[in-house]
């Protein structure tokens, strides 16, 4: 009896399929679901949120940042017929008008409807800059003008927080003793730090 020579290859049994790489693609499959929905979440409460209620925005204005920059004295501010709007006038120590300014608050029911109006409120090609550190977002524009021999500048600030939309604006002519047209930086900040302080109030 002659015995059969070895097999020439011996084909690899089938191995138990690993478990641990279907695990750990559906665990990041999960995380990532998760993720996106706290990204979802998060972005809806914000739309819901509603920091301010509708008051008296002429009782909120602070104007001490303004008045210390154009040296003028405390103006008294006025309601308007339209609601959330409250202007003032500037004053020359003597009492000759030297200017103006005032604030608009629109209130909205939240934060989504606020920011959808913001979005037709500003543009990029409007020559505005963007200012740190005051509410969601805000822009300030400023123009130096002038008729005839009166000379004038004003600055314009435009707020998006919350549930509201702020455009708080200031003209002052260019004799004042205080000269705010020939550092119109500083009267820009003076119009922010009164807008912050005012907003800080109505909240």
């Amino acid at each position: 009896m002659i015995d059969a020579p070895p097999p020439l290859w011996d084909p690899p049994r089938p191995r138990r399929p690993r478990l641990w790489p279907a695990w750990l693609g559906g665990s990041l499959s999960l995380l990532t679901v998760l993720a996106v929905a706290g990204i979802v979440i998060a972005t809806v409460n914000a739309g819901r949120e509603s920091r301010y209620s509708k008051s008296d925005v002429c009782a909120a204005l602070d104007l001490a940042a303004i008045t210390a920059r154009l040296g003028v004295p405390a103006p008294e501010p006025q309601k308007s017929t339209v609601p959330g709007v409250c202007r003032y006038p500037v004053l020359e120590p003597g009492g000759l008008r030297a200017g103006g300014g005032g604030l608009s608050v629109t209130f909205f029911d939240n934060a989504l409807a606020a920011w959808w109006s913001w979005q037709g409120q500003t543009s990029e090609d409007d020559g505005a800059r963007e200012v740190d550190g005051l509410g969601r977002s805000a822009r300030v524009t400023t123009e130096e003008a002038g008729v005839g021999s009166v000379t004038g500048c004003s600055v314009q600030l435009r707020v998006l927080d919350s549930n509201v939309t702020v455009l708080s604006q200031i003209v002052a002519y260019g004799d004042l003793a205080s000269r705010p047209c020939d550092d119109l930086e500083s009267v820009t900040t003076a119009l922010i730090d009164s807008t912050r302080a005012s907003l800080a109030r109505l909240a």
